[in-house]
């Protein structure tokens, strides 16, 4: 439930680009149509670090030593 408060609120359906983590790799784009949105999911990464789920860059360390 704390991750989803950091992002159910107001403030995502303000006008402006809404970052969703700090590298400002994660936002929601402001493009309505379907071409703008691909454009941007193909940018997204493969594989998705912590901080989209607002976790710290650590957790992803510790997550590899146990499935090691």
């Amino acid at each position: 439930m704390s991750i989803l408060k950091n992002y159910i609120s107001d403030y995502i359906i303000s006008d402006e680009k809404v970052k969703l983590s700090t590298s400002g790799i994660y936002y929601i784009p402001s493009d309505e149509n379907l071409t703008g949105l691909k454009k941007y999911i193909d940018t997204l990464p493969n594989v998705e670090d912590p901080e989209v789920f607002g976790m710290h860059e650590n957790t992803n360390v510790a997550f590899e030593q146990q499935e090691s």
